[in-house]
C-alpha cells in the first residue's frame, strides 16, 4: 500500500480512511502469539533538519522499509531526542513521519515515549551533541537498565582517520560521539571495512565495563525509488542531458568536501581539455560546511571558486547543486562513467547506484571501494592529477574497445533487504545477551532449537595440518565455545559403509580451549530435519563427490534442511597451469557439488566474486534453486585455532640466528602459485650485491615443486641466511612471527591470505603482491609490488628496506583483523541471512 499526495494545493484535512492508513503503517498488526514490542528508530538529527545528505537519505530509506515491512511482533516508531525541563526523553516523530510518507502531518501528536523491557532503540542518523549530552546525563543507562537494547548506526570513522579533510576539532567531536556509542549495546556499521576500523578503535580507546559491545556489518540498500526520492527537473535539465549525449561524460556524485577529490579531478580534466580530449565532467553535490567560516572549510572555498570561474563551465563542466533524485536518475542513465575519487568512504552508495544503471566505474583503490565493487571497477591509486589524467585516457581506450571492467555484475541489496538484515543481526546479538529465550521473528517460526551440523570430515579422520584444516579447527572451536540457546552446533563427518554414504556424529568437544576427540563413542547416524543446516566447513572433495553422486545431499534437502559449503578459493579454475590435470578435474567435481545445493560462503569477497562469475556460466540445470553466495573473513589469533604445540630442540638457536640481520618470513605450503622461486632468485640477487638479509620459509613441500625443494635443501645459504622450516607447530610459528622483520606474500592468487592477518596481529610489516584479495585484507597497511621477475621483487625489497630504516614503511599495526570468534560470528550471521531469505520466500 502506497501513500499518494498532490505536490501543490494539497488539502491538509485528514479523512478517516487516511487516518486509519497512517495508524496501520505506524502500528502494523501484531501476531497474537508473540509479545508486542517496539522498535524505536532514532531520527533526532534528520527530524530537526533534513539536509537531504547521504546519511539523511539512508535514515529515510531504512525508516520507510521498516515501517512498510516491520518485524513480526514489533511495532516500528520513529522518534527523536529532546530535553524537556531537566530530563531527556524520546518523543514520537509522527508529524515528521507523516510528512515523509506524503500525507497530512496533523494526524497524531509527538508524545513522549515510554520504552520498556524487550524494546529496541536503533539510531539511524548522527545526532552528535544530543547523543553525547543525553548519554553523559544517564538517559541511555536508564533505558538499558530497563531491558531496552540500544544500537546506533556508524557510517564511518573518517574524521579520525582523515582529520586533515575535516574542520579543525571534528576528530575530537567524532571520538566523543563514538565513545558514547561504545557505551551502548552495539553499533551497526555500513561495511565490513567500517566495522573493522571501529573494532580496532574501540580496542585501543574504550575500556569495557563488563557488558558486550556488538559490532555488526550490514550493507546499505541502493534502490533510489524506495528511499523517499525527491522529484522535479530544472528548466535547463534537457540541455545538460543533451550535452551528455554529445561526448563521453564522467560523473561525480557527493557533497563537495575536501576528501572527495574534486580539486584533484578538476585539475586532471583541465589538463585533458587543454590537450584536446573532448569529454564532459558533471559534478552532482551540494557545497559542504556552508555554516562554517572559510578558514575552517579546508579546500572547499578553492573548489567552489574553481567551479564558478572555470572556462569550461556550462560547456563541458557542469555543477548540478542540490538536484532531485529524479534528475539524478536521468544523469546516471545518460552518463558514460562514474568517478569515485574519495580518499576514503564509509560505503560508496554512488558506486552501487551506478551499477544499477550499468554505468562503468573508475574508483580510487581504497579498501571500502574494493569491498563494494570487487572486480567490477577500474581502480587508480595515483596521487598526482597528471598521472590520473593518463588513467582517464587508458580507460577511454579500454572503453573504445569494450574491454573496460563492467559494473553490471556488482552485487547490491534493496533497502528492504538491508533493513531486514540489520534487524536480524541486532536481534541475534540481543539474544546472546539475554537469559530468557525468545523466538527470532524473522528466522524461526517454531519454538525449536535450530541445529547447525558442521562437516569436519578431513580434520576428524586425518588432519593434514594444512592451512584449510587450521581454519576448520579454529572456526569449529569458536562455534562450540560460543553456542547460543537458539543453536546447537554438532560436528559431523562423512562415513561410507555397506556401499552407502551417510553423516555420523563426530564426538569432538572443546576442553580448556583445545578440540578433543573421543573415538570410543558408538556410531550415531545423523537424521536431518526441516530447518536444519549442514555447513560443509572442511574441503573434503574425495568424500563429498561420491556422496553427492549417491544422492546424499539431495535427500538432505528433500527433508527441508539446507546445505551450504565453505569455498576457500577457485585457484584450480583461475590458475590451472599450477595444478595437475587430475587435481583440476577433482576440484571441478567438488565445485559442481557446491553449485547444486543451497549456497556457498566464501572466505573473502574476492573469492565470492570469482565464484559468482564461475556460477553464472553454468547451465541452469546445474544450479541450485535460489542459490546464495556470501563471504566472511578469517580470524588471526593463533592461540584460538586449537594450535599445534611443540618446539624443536634447536628452536632457540634458530631464533637467535635470524635475530642478527633483517629477517623476511614467508608462510605457506610450497606450491607453484606461491612464487617461492621468484623470492629465492630475488634474495640471491640481493645477497650477491652485498645485502645481508635472512629469508625464512615456513611450509611443507607441495605438488610440482620437488626440484625447487631440492634446490632449497642444497643451497649454499641453507642453514645460514636461508632457513626452510617445513611443518612447524603453531607454537613455533608464533615465535617466528615475533622475531621476524617483515612478511613476504608473493602468491599470484589466494583465497584469503591468512599470514597477512597473522602478521598484523604481531605488528609485522608486510610486502605483498598487488592482487585484489591482498588489497581487500591489508588495504593501505602493506607495501605492494608487481611483476614476476626476480628483479621486480628484489627492487621492491630494497626500496622497502630504505623506507623501513627511515620509519616510513607501511605499518600493519592498525590493520584490522578478526578473532576466530568474530570470524565464526560473521559466518553464522551469513548463514542466518540465508535462512532468513528462505523463510521470507
Amino acid at each position: 500500500m502506497r501513500f499518494s499526495t498532490q505536490q501543490t494545493g494539497r488539502d491538509t484535512s485528514l479523512h478517516a480512511a487516511e487516518s486509519r492508513e497512517l495508524k496501520e503503517k505506524l502500528g502494523t498488526s501484531i501476531s497474537r502469539k508473540n509479545p508486542i514490542n517496539v522498535l524505536y528508530l532514532d531520527l533526532s538529527a534528520t527530524h530537526r533538519n533534513d539536509l537531504k545528505t547521504g546519511i539523511e537519505r539512508v535514515a529515510r530509506a531504512l525508516t520507510i522499509a521498516l515501517i512498510e515491512n516491520p518485524p513480526t511482533g514489533y511495532r516500528v516508531e520513529p522518534v527523536y531526542l529532546d530535553k524537556k525541563g531537566c530530563a531527556w526523553r524520546y518523543f514520537y516523530a509522527r508529524r515528521y513521519t507523516a510528512e515523509m510518507l506524503g500525507i497530512a502531518s496533523n494526524v497524531l501528536e509527538d508524545e513522549i515515549t515510554h520504552p520498556a523491557c524487550g524494546d529496541i532503540v536503533l539510531g539511524l542518523d548522527i545526532s552528535g551533541g544530543l547523543l553525547i549530552d543525553a548519554s553523559r546525563e544517564g538517559f541511555f543507562d536508564g533505558l538499558r537498565a530497563k531491558g531496552v537494547q540500544v544500537y546506533f548506526m556508524v557510517y564511518d570513522l573518517l574524521p579520525l582517520s582523515h582529520p586533515h579533510t575535516f574542520p579543525p576539532g571534528a576528530d575530537t567531536g567524532h571520538a566523543r560521539w563514538l565513545s558514547a556509542v561504545a557505551a551502548m549495546d552495539g553499533a551497526v556499521c555500513i561495511t565490513q571495512s567500517v566495522a573493522n576500523k571501529l573494532h580496532a578503535w574501540c580496542s585501543q580507546h574504550v575500556k569495557r565495563n563488563g557488558h558486550p559491545f556488538h559490532v555488526i556489518a550490514v550493507h546499505l540498500g541502493a534502490d533510489i525509488n524506495n528511499s523517499a526520492p525527491t522529484k522535479g527537473l530544472p528548466e535547463d535539465a534537457l540541455g545538460v542531458l543533451d550535452a551528455c549525449r554529445v561526448r563521453p561524460t564522467f560523473l561525480m556524485v557527493g557533497t563537495i568536501e575536501p576528501r572527495k577529490g574534486y580539486l584533484f579531478v578538476l585539475d586532471a580534466f583541465t589538463q585533458l581539455w587543454r590537450a584536446g580530449v573532448d569529454i564532459n565532467l558533471i559534478i552532482v553535490g551540494k557545497e559542504g560546511w556552508i555554516g562554517l567560516p572559510d578558514e575552517m572549510r579546508r579546500t572547499i572555498p578553492q573548489t567552489i571558486e574553481c567551479l564558478h570561474s572555470h572556462p569550461e563551465r556550462e560547456k563541458r563542466l557542469f555543477w548540478l547543486e542540490g538536484i532531485s533524485d529524479e534528475y539524478l536518475e536521468q544523469i546516471y542513465a545518460t552518463a558514460t562513467c562514474l568517478i569515485a575519487a574519495s580518499e576514503d568512504e564509509g560505503f560508496g552508495l554512488p558506486l552501487i547506484e551506478a551499477a544499477q544503471h550499468n554505468l562503468p566505474i573508475i574508483a580510487r583503490n581504497i579498501q571500502v571501494f574494493r569491498e563494494i565493487a570487487g572486480e567490477c571497477a577500474y581502480y587508480f591509486q595515483e596521487a598526482d592529477s597528471t598521472e590520473f589524467g593518463h588513467k582517464i585516457r587508458e580507460w577511454l581506450e579500454l572503453y573504445r574497445r569494450s574491454a573496460h571492467p563492467l559494473s553490471r555484475n556488482m552485487q547490491w541489496i534493496t533497502w528492504s533487504e538491508s533493513a531486514r538484515k540489520i534487524f536480524s543481526a541486532i536481534f541475534h546479538a540481543a539474544r546472546s545477551d539475554e537469559t530468557e529465550s525468545r523466538v527470532d521473528p524473522w528466522v524461526l517460526s517454531e519454538n525449536r532449537r535450530a541445529k547447525i551440523f558442521v562437516d569436519i570430515s578431513v580434520v576428524y579422520k586425518n588432519d593434514f595440518q594444512t592451512g584449510i584444516q587450521r581454519v576448520v579447527r579454529a572456526i569449529l572451536a569458536a562455534l562450540l565455545e560460543d553456542q547460543e540457546d537458539s543453536f546447537e552446533i554438532i560436528p559431523v563427518y562423512l562415513e561410507h559403509e555397506n556401499a552407502r554414504w551417510r553423516y555420523e556424529k563426530a564426538y569432538i568437544s572443546l576442553q580448556h580451549g583445545e578440540l578433543v576427540a573421543d573415538s570410543n563413542q558408538p556410531s550415531c547416524e545423523i537424521d536431518f530435519s526441516a530447518r536444519d543446516i549442514l555447513l560443509c566447513l572442511d574441503l573434503a572433495g574425495g568424500y563429498v563427490v561420491p556422496a553427492s553422486r549417491q544422492g546424499l545431499y539431495r535427500r538432505i534437502r528433500e527433508k527441508g534442511a539446507a546445505v551450504y559449503f565453505v569455498v576457500y578459493d577457485l585457484l584450480p579454475v583461475r590458475l590451472p597451469i599450477f595444478f595437475a590435470e587430475k587435481d583440476i578435474a577433482g576440484y571441478l567435481d567438488w565445485l559442481g557439488v557446491t553449485s547444486e545445493n543451497n549456497g556457498v560462503l566464501c572466505i573473502s569477497q574476492a573469492v565470492a566474486v570469482n565464484y559468482r562469475h564461475w556460477f553464472e556460466m553454468l547451465p541452469a540445470i546445474l544450479k541450485g534453486e535460489k542459490f546464495k553466495i556470501s563471504f566472511f573473513h578469517l580470524g588471526a589469533d593463533l592461540i584460538k585455532s586449537s594450535p599445534s604445540r611443540g618446539l624443536p630442540d634447536d628452536w632457540a638457536e634458530k631464533i637467535d640466528l635470524i635475530s642478527h640481520r633483517p629477517c623476511f618470513l614467508s608462510v605457506g605450503t610450497i606450491e607453484p602459485r606461491k612464487q617461492y622461486p621468484q623470492i629465492l632468485s630475488a634474495f640471491e640477487m640481493l645477497w650477491e650485491t652485498g645485502s645481508d638479509l635472512t629469508w625464512v620459509i615456513v611450509g611443507k613441500e607441495g605438488w610440482m615443486m620437488s626440484d625447487f625443494c631440492t634446490k632449497l635443501a642444497v643451497h649454499p645459504e641453507h642453514g645460514q641466511r636461508l632457513l626452510w622450516l617445513g611443518g612447524v607447530s603453531d607454537e613455533f610459528l608464533e615465535k617466528l612471527y615475533t622475531a621476524s622483520n617483515c612478511l613476504i606474500a608473493a602468491s599470484e592468487d589466494e583465497g584469503f591470505g591468512l599470514p597477512l592477518t597473522e602478521a598484523a596481529r604481531y605488528k609485522l610489516p608486510i610486502i605483498a603482491r598487488d592482487i585484489p584479495v591482498f588489497q581487500e585484507v591489508a588495504g593501505e597497511h602493506a607495501y605492494y609490488f608487481k611483476g614476476l621477475a626476480a628483479e621486480d621483487l628484489a627492487r621492491a625489497i630494497a626500496d622497502w628496506l630504505c623506507l623501513y630504516r627511515e620509519g616510513r614503511h607501511p605499518s600493519s599495526e592498525n590493520m584490522s583483523w578478526l578473532t576466530w570468534r568474530e570470524s565464526a560470528e560473521q559466518l553464522k550471521r551469513a548463514l542466518l541471512d540465508f535462512q532468513l531469505d528462505a523463510e521470507k520466500a
